[in-house]
């Protein structure tokens, strides 16, 4: 092999190495676009509690094959809303259970309501009870696991209740663009895929 060649090689292994070493370890957080649906108003008027609770097995995100390659992750994720005409607008950095809250508000102001203080006995109570969040490394893939039970309660009965679940996979590229992706698109699913309308409509808060 001729001399110039083999430097040149070197300089690729060598970038190749640094990039993948600074997309795995520099940053402390992981990207969370999420795509908001349409807005409806069809809630326009009602008033609700939202909770988010913690009821996973396992508090760890990552196992231990993903931690290995984001050894800077400190559970922290920035939220992005990606809109109908693809404008992307931060929504600031989150813990996991922030993150549904945040996602959640947002959910429902476009559907025309917002929260209100928790406290008030007469309003119903969304809640939303975190089961599963993991992100895997497996075969040279990212995947995630996310689940949980929405369960919508007014003066303690519960009235409506449904359990989501999904599972998302992406190839391994060069840094975390990969795990980004993962975890944006199994959010977007599982946050959009509960239909609230349902919900309000078993407990007989709307038509």
């Amino acid at each position: 092999m001729k001399q110039s060649t083999f430097k040149y090689l070197l300089v690729l292994a060598c970038f190749g190495w640094t990039v993948s070493f600074w997309g795995c370890t520099g940053r402390s957080y992981l990207i969370v676009d999420y795509k908001v649906p349409a807005a409806s108003q069809q809630l326009n008027g009602q008033t609700f509690q939202l909770r988010i609770e913690d009821q996973r097995d396992t508090k760890e995100i990552l196992t231990p094959k993903a931690a290995h390659q984001f050894k800077a992750f400190k559970d922290r994720f920035s939220l992005a809303w990606i809109m109908a005409d693809k404008e992307r607008v931060l929504a600031g950095e989150h813990d996991v259970l922030a993150l549904f809250k945040t996602a959640f508000q947002k959910r429902m102001a476009l559907l025309g309501t917002d929260p209100i203080n928790q406290g008030s006995f007469q309003a119903p109570v969304l809640a939303i009870s975190l089961e599963e969040f993991t992100i895997d490394l497996k075969d040279h893939k990212w995947i995630a696991d996310v689940g949980y039970r929405a369960t919508l309660t007014k003066e303690g009965h519960i009235y409506a209740k449904e359990r989501i679940r999904g599972n998302a996979e992406r190839v391994k590229v060069i840094g975390r663009k990969g795990a980004d992706l993962v975890i944006s698109e199994i959010f977007t699913d599982v946050v959009n895929r509960l239909d609230i309308l349902e919900l309000f409509r078993k407990a007989e808060l709307i038509n």
